[in-house]
């Protein structure tokens, strides 16, 4: 593209490619400017980096005593006991090594490489003896973790095409086995490697629990498919599957709506294999059957919860297993705790570890983005007693012989006995934890940031959800950009290349962000939400007008609004921390660093220090959102004071969070109001739009009350007729889309302003680059109910009713077109108004 014209002295200059060109507009010729630029290039120095920082993925060894680690793009592997060698098993920045998975022999570390800019299987020595060994061929794509049968025969493994495979080490043959509505990631082999147990997506939503037989060569349904159903594990005697299932649905009861969620649904359940099978958790007589058996050999309290030795570790034979299909989803019992969010569980001999994921809600903004961490739990079959091994967990693993857990949190790895009931705490600690210390990764920045532009074409190829990607040539676009990239000299090159690169595709939500970019350290200025007009004469600066946002969320609201601060307009700020303002000079460079510093403030009724008093408030980081939240604030009474509060109004920030906090704080209040608008305008997107407009088009069935207040309640709750009217604009996108359109097709009320954006097509952003960067692809296009055409993308919501704010206007104080939707609604109210009926006589009986 030609790029940043700026036109003078009979020229235009612009950029084209990575150079910069000048256009003789007399002679219509254009000339290449020699740009020198002198510099150090220290963006492009190799360098040390802390891996930890980039951080993907990780697994044990079988036996634990190892750790194969992906970070920065490469592979580790270090001791799990005590301090030794970390070795790197992969050194190249132009190559990317995903998720590593130890051989049951130790030998060997399979993981998906870059080969040629595509992903193959390779074998890798897990002491750099041998040459990585390329296992087979697959199609060009995106994989997830292969792993290793227990007899290291086979690898397993699925794909972005949502299918299952198998491969044979030996001849390197890929065998696909199953495949689902979605992508497959989650499966676990047999002890005795015959069976490979995981959970597939299913037409309804639900995931449902399968085995495949590699004798058979057919899979087999485990778990009721009405039963949302994951996580399979193998118990190491073969006599039991486990895995998580939705059983428990209890609904939770919204405070003020009538309306409902699920949540804590999830329980272990036990599968017995065998058909005469005994399942645990059953009544016991007054003879235990087991008496005559000789007790386990007794291990010290030390050894239950602190370190364990590697010494003298002899894997049990394994033994095969025997299943017998028919009628296996009947001999099914619950495991008997209290239901949870659980993921991830992990069976070893007669105990079960899985996590437990707490929802906390969508607030504050922005930690419904972050991954999750939980609870990292251990049952004890036999005792039926739930333990608490660990909080704040981000990932565990468990060896493939049972005997080592290791698991992930903020500050590393500690290691365990596999079936611990408690952490350690205090002096034991230091001893439980996987020492990494010193561990620096060398990269080649350059190198690196060839491979993310390779990866971020790759992906967008893999998961497009147009696979002729919108009729460009993609294998075309490659070559273009991928001339440039030779030339590339910083972080932001890299970013500026994948812009230009995706917007080939003319579609919305193909973001990147991050990565290793060099910034220099920002520092804030602290802000009083609040405007402030300064007095040539004295120095001092009057305030004009508080901000009062959502007070009292002191979040949102400013600093000076604390009713026992005392502070108002007209009044004047003086000194900041005890020192006078000076004349011509601006209050906010007292306040640089002061965000969220307690800092005393001097404010007078007049512009002198005599008679000042003195406050101390915390300046924020960022006034924008008290701003906004005034503005809402001063937007409804304006429309509640137009109409004589008959309309009510309602902006949603987003369709996330903070959206669905707005309209479940603003609705209620103002739902028996005849009319309301809702403000679309500026919406940043998100996911729960019909949610919203499934409240809006409730339709009212009945009318009711006591006798003393009747007809104050409907059914369903807070329904009525009413006229409504949603406000649009250009600048609003994403989710706020399907509600514009939603409205339009469910005929709620006109659509006013002007088209939306136009970018629509959903996305996800969960596969982070080398450097911790990362971009989105979007997958998930949608099409109108009769399958005619594709919706909203790339054309956006046309409104009912075309209206442009006015820049004067609306700086003004004058917004036009939340005044033509008033209007429009107090007309229909006075032609056919809207009340709720009285209640009718009754008939004696």
């Amino acid at each position: 593209d030609v790029r940043w014209p700026s036109m003078g002295d009979g020229k235009i200059v612009f950029q084209h490619k990575m150079d910069i060109w000048s256009f003789d507009i007399a002679s219509g010729t254009s000339s290449q400017v020699a740009v020198k630029l002198p510099s150090d290039r220290l963006q492009l120095r190799e360098r040390f980096v802390d891996p930890m920082k980039t951080l993907h993925s990780w697994g044990l060894s079988k036996d634990g005593e190892r750790i194969a680690m992906e970070a920065r793009g490469d592979v580790f592997i270090a001791r799990t006991s005590k301090k030794g060698l970390i070795r790197r098993i992969t050194e190249s920045s132009l190559a990317r090594t995903r998720v590593p998975s130890l051989s049951p022999d130790g030998k060997w570390i399979a993981a998906w490489t870059e080969v040629d800019g595509e992903e193959q299987l390779l074998l890798h020595s897990a002491d750099n003896s041998a040459a990585p060994r390329q296992v087979g061929k697959v199609e060009p794509g995106w994989h997830f973790r292969a792993e290793w049968s227990p007899d290291g025969k086979s690898l397993a493994w699925g794909d972005q095409r949502y299918n299952l495979h198998v491969t044979d080490v030996a001849t390197g043959t890929h065998t696909a086995i199953d495949a689902g509505e979605f992508e497959i990631g989650r499966y676990v082999w047999s002890p005795d490697s015959r069976y490979l147990a995981y959970d597939v997506s299913l037409p309804n939503g639900y995931s449902q629990v399968r085995i495949w037989d590699s004798k058979a060569k057919r899979w087999f349904a485990i778990s009721d498919p009405s039963v949302d159903s994951g996580y399979a594990a193998w118990d190491p005697k073969g006599r039991y599957l486990y895995y998580l299932a939705d059983l428990v649905i209890n609904p939770y009861l919204d405070r003020t709506e009538a309306r409902f969620i699920v949540n804590d649904a999830t329980v272990p359940v036990v599968v017995a294999l065998q058909a005469n099978g005994a399942l645990p958790f059953a009544p016991r007589s007054d003879v235990d059957p087991k008496k005559d058996e000789k007790p386990e050999e007794a291990k010290d309290e030390k050894s239950a919860k602190g370190p364990i030795s590697p010494a003298d570790r002899k894997d049990e034979k394994v033994e095969p297993i025997r299943i017998d299909f028919d009628g296996i989803a009947t001999r099914i019992v619950q495991v008997p705790i209290a239901p949870g969010n659980y993921i991830a569980l992990r069976a070893i001999a007669d105990k079960l570890h899985f996590v437990g994921i707490e929802n906390k809600g969508m607030l504050p903004e922005g930690e419904e983005d972050d991954e999750p961490t939980g609870t990292l739990f251990t049952y004890d079959i036999e005792k039926e007693k739930l333990s608490t091994l660990a909080t704040e967990v981000e990932d565990y693993d468990v060896s493939m012989n049972g005997k080592v857990l290791v698991y992930q949190s903020e500050d590393g790895f500690t290691r365990l006995e596999a079936g611990a009931t408690a952490a350690p705490k205090g002096e034991d600690v230091p001893d439980t934890k996987v020492d990494l210390s010193g561990w620096t990764v060398k990269i080649n920045p350059r190198d690196e940031w060839k491979q993310i532009v390779r990866e971020a074409w790759r992906l967008q190829r893999d998961f497009f959800y147009d696979v002729k990607m919108h009729g460009v040539d993609w294998r075309g676009v490659w070559t273009q950009y991928g001339s440039l990239l030779d030339r590339i000299a910083s972080r932001d090159d890299v970013s500026d290349i994948l812009g230009e690169m995706f917007g080939e595709l003319s579609v919305g939500h193909t973001y990147h962000w991050g990565g290793d970019v060099r910034r220099g350290k920002s520092v804030g200025t602290g802000l009083l939400a609040a405007d402030l007009e300064h007095d040539a004469a004295t120095g001092f600066w009057k305030i004009a007008k508080i901000y009062a946002g959502d007070y009292p969320d002191l979040k949102w609201s400013s600093p000076l609004v604390r009713p026992d601060l005392r502070v108002k307009p007209g009044m004047w700020l003086v000194a900041i921390d005890g020192r006078p303002l000076a004349k011509g000079e601006d209050y906010l460079r007292r306040l640089v660093g002061r965000a969220g510093v307690e800092t005393e403030l001097s404010v007078n009724d007049k512009p002198s220090l005599d008679g000042a008093r003195r406050i101390v408030v915390k300046p924020l980081g960022s006034d924008t959102k008290v701003r906004y939240a005034t503005w809402i604030r001063e937007t409804r009474a304006y429309v509640d004071k137009a109409s004589g509060g008959k309309i009510g109004y309602i902006h949603l920030y987003d369709m996330g969070g903070l959206g669905l906090k707005q309209f479940s704080r603003d609705f209620p209040p103002q739902w028996e109001r005849p009319a309301m608008i809702i403000d679309d305008r500026w919406n940043h997107g998100g996911f729960v739009a019909s949610m919203i407009v499934a409240h809006l088009d409730r339709k009212m069935f009945s009318v009711y009350g006591t006798r003393y207040a009747s007809g104050k309640v409907t059914e369903p709750n807070r329904s009525r007729d009413r006229y409504l009217a949603a406000l649009i604009n250009r600048q609003g996108g994403s989710d706020c889309e399907t509600l514009a359109q939603e409205f339009k097709d469910f005929k709620l009320g006109p659509v006013i302003g002007t088209r939306t954006w136009g970018g629509w097509v959903g996305i996800r952003g969960d596969k982070p680059f080398r450097d911790g960067g990362g971009s989105s692809q979007p997958e998930w296009g949608g099409w109108d109910p009769k399958g005619q055409a594709w919706q909203i993308e790339g054309r956006g919501v046309d409104p009912d009713v075309l209206l442009d704010l006015t820049p004067d206007g609306f700086l003004g104080g004058k917004d036009n077109q939340l005044d033509y939707a008033i209007d429009d609604l107090m007309k229909k109210l006075a032609a056919e108004p809207l009340t709720l009926p009285a209640p009718p006589p009754i008939l004696p009986r």
